[in-house]
């Protein structure tokens, strides 16, 4: 059965050998390699794209910080880990709940993978 590439887009992306992206978007099939998709429209309002609120970024990150405490830099922390910790995304993951002004990790925030 041929995989689906899916859209995909958050209010933030994050991922290895990339700056982080304000309302992107990214061609993701699962097993493979993410694409960051080129886009003047914000995420959410492009036709066919799975929106998800919050920030995309390398599913690893779920298992490799655990040690994740309010106030933490969500920027500084995942890239120092996909500097350190150099895989290769094959699996994409939402953290929601995080200070979105500050990008910072609250009590109530999580990292889900995206199935």
């Amino acid at each position: 059965m041929a995989k689906t590439t899916r859209a995909i887009a958050a209010h933030y992306i994050l991922l290895p050998g990339h700056p982080l992206l304000k309302n992107g978007s990214v061609a993701w099939q699962q097993d493979a390699p993410p694409r960051l998709l080129p886009s003047s429209l914000p995420a959410r309002e492009t036709h066919g794209t799975e929106f998800h609120a919050g920030m995309i970024v390398a599913d690893f990150a779920r298992e490799e910080i655990r040690d994740w405490l309010p106030g933490d830099s969500l920027v500084e922390r995942l890239s120092r880990l996909y500097a350190t910790c150099p895989r290769e995304t094959l699996a994409l993951a939402v953290v929601q709940g995080a200070d979105w002004e500050t990008l910072s990790w609250t009590t109530g925030t999580t990292i889900k993978k995206i199935t």
